[in-house]
């Protein structure tokens, strides 16, 4: 399974210097972790790659006054919601309100996230766990 699929050519190079082609879900937390300890010293301050920083060094959540905080796993109803309490009717495709199956697996995020999770030992949930435990409280996940 290739989990820098995606990814930035030069990002896949750093992590294959460390790892090889070796790209386990185990390697990649670990590639995590080891990079957040170099470029994440403060919970003010991180250099990370933009897709794996943890959120809440990006937004001002603390600092602004959201009347609505959406989430992917309930955009459907989010999204309705929205537009209740805005007043305002926005178009929608049932394209945009995919969001309970993973597109590559055809299973659910939340099955192929345990599936993922299964795969790491208590010390790397742990760590992993603490590198975005801000993120998880704020976004009220467990």
């Amino acid at each position: 399974e290739k989990i820098l699929n995606n990814a930035n050519p030069r990002m896949v190079e750093d992590f294959r210097i460390q790892y090889g082609k070796n790209e386990t879900f185990t390697n990649f937390v670990q590639w995590i972790l080891d990079m957040s300890q170099v470029n994440c010293r403060t919970n003010f301050e991180c250099g990370l790659d933009t897709h794996w920083i943890p959120y809440h060094f990006n937004c001002g959540f603390c600092d602004t006054s959201y009347t609505v905080v959406g989430r992917l796993e309930n955009f459907e109803e989010d999204f309705r919601f929205i537009q209740q309490i805005s007043g305002i009717k926005l178009e929608k495709t049932e394209e945009t309100i995919k969001t309970k199956v993973n597109q590559n697996k055809g299973e659910s995020t939340e099955s192929l996230a345990k599936t993922y999770f299964r795969q790491l030992d208590r010390d790397l949930f742990h760590r992993i766990h603490e590198l975005y435990k801000i993120d998880l409280e704020m976004f009220e996940y467990n």
